[in-house]
């Protein structure tokens, strides 16, 4: 339930809106790592404050849960985030919800989230502006780095360049 629950969240906090566009992967892949970052997060407080005392012993199982995910989803070897993406772009674009590919994305992004939660908060650009068929991840990276606040500016430049996206 709280893989599912951090899931849904994101979405909210991300503005989600059914129109369809060929970017919904990265929002869907962001989904998948909040999901990964509050299973490792509960795992953590529940080792001194769980839900219920008789929980406590239930921690490491949510941080297995969440490793394992992270480690069969590995990014292949030799390869950066962004020649991975230009190989799988119109497969994503035209399935969104591809929990493998989406799983691999989440794995490279959710170091940076894990090292400062504070950047959770940049989400909420991601879907301020309507976007159509045409619209590429270049275009959204560049709306949002427009549309967010200067607090986000460094973390939404070092995401863009995982993609190897260049914003000016």
């Amino acid at each position: 339930m709280t893989y599912q629950f951090a899931h849904e969240l994101c979405h909210i906090l991300c503005g989600y809106d059914q129109d369809p566009h060929p970017n919904r992967w990265f929002e869907e892949s962001l989904c998948e790592a909040a999901s990964l970052f509050v299973l490792r997060r509960s795992a953590e407080t529940w080792k001194t404050r769980p839900p219920y005392p008789n929980w406590k012993d239930y921690a490491k199982h949510l941080r297995s849960y969440a490793d394992d995910r992270i480690k069969n989803a590995p990014l292949p070897e030799g390869k950066t985030l962004a020649a991975w993406y230009r190989e799988n772009a119109e497969a994503l674009a035209k399935n969104a919800e591809d929990r493998p590919k989406n799983s691999i994305v989440a794995g490279q992004l959710l170091p940076l989230l894990e090292e400062d939660a504070s950047r959770w908060e940049s989400i909420a650009w991601l879907n301020t502006e309507k976007m159509d068929e045409r619209d590429r991840f270049r275009g959204l990276s560049r709306r949002v780095a427009e549309a967010r606040p200067e607090r986000h500016a460094k973390f939404i430049a070092r995401v863009a360049k995982l993609f190897e996206v260049e914003l000016k």
